[in-house]
């Protein structure tokens, strides 16, 4: 047992183990087959039963692509990941999808999935989220962005890039420490980084109640260094937003908990930028979007039983491989539904509280910017 603990632990590709990849679409043979490698990936969820893996293709391997369209548009893969979870692997196990396609339409990047089942060595693993890796290879099949000029920082470390690109991270991150306020600083800071993405993004991870989520936690930042895309400024990439929205039904992920309060404490250049008018009004009015449309509690509903059609299907073979009858499932589900039911509520009127107190506008309601 202690051996295995320290196999499905451990990190880096030396713990990659080489495999045969074999992907069907529904026929008796395989729509694509090829050798890859396969490490168990994930952080808290690696010590679930049932474990997340990336499947890398590499030379060394016999082919550096998977040519398949695993989503549509894009036919070529370096990478992709086959998710349990997360936090919600014996939970609601899709809810990072669930919660990205509510968001979908925001001003920020995320990675497509799509449920898969999986078998190793012929035995039953249960259902996944096939996931693609957020890589330089995604963002130019989605966005037609040079490969070579792509940064990628996640939990401020580089994922993409040179060595010396972390030095355009620092310099962004240096406004933590700014008065923003000011009109020339603010201005210096729009040049480096897309305000509108990084209003979306906080105001997604705030209404979702996501605790797990700071500058070193889930976090992840995307630019080109030659400024071809976007003017070379920052832009935010929406990853793992499980721990949220009512999870195991505790104080942290509840809907009366101040996220926002949290959101300012735990990410300084968050805090720092909400001290500037004009991106607190952003932020302010895409949260207001975000709770009386996007997260509206019917629209919740109904993606909810679109997702369950799709998923409970294939849960009962889960519960006899991994334990539980799905009254975890069950009681996720309520969880979420009443969280998205109160949320709206109980945010808003702190966030708008912040602006009076701070005289972006009178003690009446603010008018929408």
């Amino acid at each position: 047992m202690r051996s295995l603990h320290i196999i499905f632990t451990q990190h880096g590709r030396v713990w990659e183990r080489p495999c045969l990849v074999q992907i069907y679409d529904g026929g008796n043979v395989p729509a694509a087959e090829l050798n890859a490698g396969l490490p168990v990936t994930g952080h808290a969820s690696r010590a679930e039963n049932q474990k997340s893996f990336n499947i890398y293709f590499r030379k060394a391997y016999g082919a550096k692509y998977l040519d398949y369209e695993l989503f549509e548009g894009i036919s070529r893969y370096k990478s992709f990941r086959l998710m349990n979870g997360g936090n919600n692997t014996r939970w609601l196990k899709f809810k990072d999808s669930f919660l990205k396609d509510l968001v979908l339409d925001r001003h920020f990047a995320s990675a497509s999935s799509r449920p898969a089942v999986l078998f190793l060595n012929g035995e039953y693993w249960g259902p996944y989220l096939l996931t693609e890796k957020v890589t330089a290879q995604m963002l130019k099949g989605h966005y037609g962005v040079r490969k070579g000029q792509v940064i990628l920082v996640k939990e401020g470390r580089l994922e993409e890039g040179k060595e010396e690109d972390m030095a355009l991270y620092r310099e962004l991150m240096a406004f933590a420490e700014k008065d923003l306020a000011d009109p020339h600083v603010w201005e210096a800071f729009c040049s480096l980084m897309d305000i509108g993405s990084m209003a979306d993004y906080c105001a997604a991870r705030i209404y979702f109640g996501d605790y797990d989520w700071y500058p070193d936690k889930n976090d992840l930042l995307r630019r080109t260094r030659d400024r071809s895309f976007n003017e070379g400024r920052w832009q935010y990439v929406l990853y793992d937003t499980d721990y949220s929205s009512g999870l195991y039904e505790n104080e942290e992920t509840a809907p009366e908990t101040d996220h926002f309060a949290l959101a300012r404490q735990r990410y300084p250049l968050f805090a720092a930028a909400l001290r500037n008018k004009e991106f607190y009004m952003l932020f302010l009015n895409s949260l207001r979007e975000i709770g009386e449309e996007r997260c509206r509690y019917e629209r919740v509903k109904k993606l909810m039983a679109s997702y369950e059609k799709v998923w409970k299907p294939l849960m009962p073979a889960y519960f006899s491989r991994f334990g539980d009858s799905g009254n975890l499932w069950m009681s996720s589900r309520r969880a979420t539904l009443r969280f998205f039911k109160k949320r709206r509520d109980h945010l808003l009127p702190l966030v708008e509280e912040y602006g009076r107190q701070n005289h972006f506008f009178g003690p009446s309601r603010p008018e929408e910017g």
